[in-house]
């Protein structure tokens, strides 16, 4: 077989692969959304989409200021602008349900980038195949099941997906390319993703002094540099949100050890486990090839990328750092590290180095295992939360009785102000936008 006709089998076995794992990843997310995804607004969706976007766009009087405004401490501008094109879409009718499916799609979309990157790299077929079913295992568990049963939170998945596409286009493509301008782009915008979308600058910023002479990156650089400080210097201070901060190094520490160990309970031991790719990884860069040296510094970029991140998290949601809503970032981690692990098989053929891989390996998929029943007992629980409020809402809807609002709580009404919510439901605006289970249209039948 000859060098071109190699290459293309190869090409096609990775690009076949890497569809089978789209294919079977998005099926399972979709079935989650479909079985347990409940077509109710939930919380901030009242106010950051029905009041800031849908009841402005219906009255005529929608300023594009408003796409580029906070969110708490985020400026969730790709969000904004996919709830919108959703709900025209949609005819006008608000659709929770469908921003569930479109998440799962951007979130099975960023996954299999880091797949496929992976898959290219991968030297023997049985890498491939170790890897492909070990993150289809992963994703097959809801554990960001927060983020997979809301509409509102398509950020976290924009988030991971320009931060990858970036970090690779910087690291792989030629300085100053169409596909490294494309690349830049991407970065650029990723402070309108989620608070943190400006870590990715840093690490990028690091790639470009690693890879060029620092006079050939001074524009990029300082390009960066001076979002970066727009980035900290616009992100909002949120007193309420003070009370979550990591209050000193303990804290900080605790939060940390938390993140890095999971899905296993806090302890030290098991993050080193878990990160113990990253160490390898570290201790085998002065054996990188020429062929393998942007691959490697994508690497280090996505590292400093995803630990900064977790450390920004540690600092900022310590009390909550193990909620399901942040575990995308933690999982992103686990399947870096994974996929490092299994790609130094190109390097080391020893059995002594198989064991120690297939012990990793074991070690990941029994983490996931123990934690599925307390997963998927979660799941189902936030689903019966959406029936109810479903049953609540279209009883006020369609009945009208305040009273009876009254005596529920945040829980069974989707939001935790009865008052404020009643100035929702009253609009007219809004109240003729509802989703379909709840839009005053159902009542008549």
């Amino acid at each position: 077989m000859n060098k071109a006709n190699y290459f293309n089998k190869f090409f096609y076995i990775n690009l076949i692969l890497t569809s089978l794992f789209f294919l079977f990843a998005i099926l399972f997310r979709f079935y989650t959304v479909n079985k347990y995804g409940m077509n109710v607004p939930y919380w901030d969706q009242w106010d950051a989409e029905a009041y800031l976007l849908y009841k402005p766009i219906i009255e005529g009087n929608f300023q594009f200021p408003v796409l580029v405004s906070a969110h708490n401490e985020h400026h969730i501008f790709f969000t904004r602008i996919l709830a919108i094109a959703l709900f025209e879409f949609n005819s006008k009718i608000w659709s929770p349900i469908l921003e569930m499916f479109l998440n799962g799609f951007i979130s099975i979309c960023s996954i299999t980038v880091l797949m496929s990157i992976f898959i290219y790299k991968f030297k023997y077929f049985y890498q491939k195949i170790m890897y492909l079913f070990l993150v289809l295992f992963i994703i097959s568990i809801p554990f960001g099941w927060e983020n997979i049963l809301a509409g509102f939170q398509s950020q976290f998945y924009i988030f991971i997906l320009f931060g990858l596409i970036s970090i690779y286009g910087i690291s792989n493509f030629d300085l100053f390319s169409f596909k490294w301008y494309l690349s830049f782009l991407v970065l650029c915008l990723s402070p309108l993703t989620m608070a943190g979308g400006f870590i990715g600058m840093i690490s990028c910023i690091f790639i470009l002094l690693v890879k060029n002479r620092f006079k050939r990156v001074v524009i990029p650089i300082l390009i960066l540099l001076i979002l970066i400080g727009l980035s900290l210097l616009y992100t909002p201070h949120i007193v309420a949100h003070e009370n979550g901060n990591a209050h000193n190094i303990g804290e900080f520490i605790n939060a940390l050890l938390t993140a890095l160990s999971w899905p296993y309970k806090r302890n030290f031991i098991f993050s080193c486990i878990f990160n113990m790719p990253f160490i390898f990884f570290i201790l085998n860069l002065n054996k990188t090839n020429e062929h393998d040296k942007n691959f490697s510094i994508f690497l280090l970029g996505t590292y400093s990328w995803l630990y900064l991140q977790v450390c920004l998290m540690s600092y900022g949601r310590a009390i909550a750092i193990d909620t399901p809503r942040y575990l995308d970032v933690y999982a992103m981690l686990i399947m870096i590290n994974s996929g490092v692990i299994i790609y130094l098989l190109n390097k080391y053929k020893k059995l002594s180095y198989k064991i120690l891989i297939l012990f990793y390996l074991i070690f990941v998929i029994y983490g996931f295992f123990i934690k599925e029943d307390e997963i998927w007992t979660q799941v189902r629980s936030k689903s019966a939360q959406g029936e109810w409020q479903i049953n609540n809402l279209k009883k006020y809807i369609c009945f009208g009785d305040k009273d009876e609002l009254y005596k529920k709580n945040g829980v069974e009404l989707s939001y935790p102000d009865v008052k404020r919510l009643l100035l929702f439901l009253d609009d007219s605006t809004i109240r003729n936008i509802l989703p379909t289970p709840i839009n005053p249209s159902g009542c008549e039948s």
